[in-house]
């Protein structure tokens, strides 16, 4: 029977994700399925954990036949003649992973990706969702708050942690509340005033998770097609910030007015 293996997540430092939690791999291991799983010791499940439910503790993972991941396998440890099950980002045509794909074609791979993984109505099955949105979040206010930092304005933005350092979305809330009451009481900087912040894909899960931390501010929703005029209409210094939605609608639009 074939060797299934999780690999460890190398492409970020911070990766802690696992494509199979410990209860999983004791499923398929009381069927007979033999799993294999590369030492981590950044993984959010400690390899103990897996060992308990039956997997054996590799340093190789090149034993396994099968090999189960989470982000893009780094070129230079793609083996041959694997069937590899990740997140390979290159549906799109990706240029960036361009070199990935042919590298799995040259060593004779499969690739199977999450993303193509549907329903019989044609909906993906596996995909980022709420969680994605939440640190997505966190890191871009995080981020922009040294933005500002660097272009000499002085935010409550810079004192918040990318997503990581806080371990559960309540410290984080804690935070990015706290960062919202002085910009409610002080405002932001004219600089920088009104901040507009833009989320796209309205109504899906990641826009949910994002929503629910810019929520965490003192915000107000602007419709997409009234964010040009109210941003001449503005000035001195903002005591909210202005959230954007934005859908298919507001991305795309027909060749010409014959088409829907």
């Amino acid at each position: 029977m074939a060797i299934i293996g999780i690999r460890r997540e190398d492409k970020r430092v911070w990766e802690r994700r696992t494509p199979l939690v410990p209860a999983a791999v004791r499923k398929l291991v009381d069927q007979g399925i033999p799993i294999v799983v590369q030492r981590s010791e950044n993984r959010c499940y400690p390899d103990t954990e897996f060992a308990a439910a039956g997997a054996e503790l590799v340093d190789d993972i090149d034993v396994a036949d099968v090999i189960l991941g989470v982000k893009e396998v780094p070129v230079d440890k793609v083996a041959a003649n694997k069937t590899y099950y990740i997140f390979s980002h290159t549906m799109k045509g990706q240029p960036y992973n361009m070199p990935l794909l042919r590298r799995f074609l040259d060593r004779g791979c499969t690739l199977l990706d999450y993303e193509l993984v549907t329903n019989d109505a044609g909906v993906r099955t596996v995909a980022f969702g709420r969680h994605a949105g939440l640190a997505g979040a966190i890191d871009t206010l995080h981020a922009l708050g040294h933005r500002f930092t660097q272009r000499g304005h002085d935010t409550p933005f810079a004192d918040l942690n990318p997503a990581l350092h806080y371990g559960s979305v309540d410290k984080a809330r804690a935070a990015i509340e706290q960062a919202g009451q002085r910009i409610a009481k002080n405002g932001l900087p004219p600089e920088v005033s009104p901040l507009a912040i833009g989320v796209t894909g309205e109504g899906g899960k990641v826009w949910g998770g994002a929503m629910e931390v810019l929520n965490f501010l003192p915000t107000r929703a602007v419709e997409a097609e009234d964010l040009a005029q109210q941003m001449k209409e503005f000035s001195g210094r903002a005591h909210e910030i202005w959230t954007v939605s934005y859908g298919p609608h507001d991305l795309v639009e027909p060749i010409d007015d014959t088409q829907q």
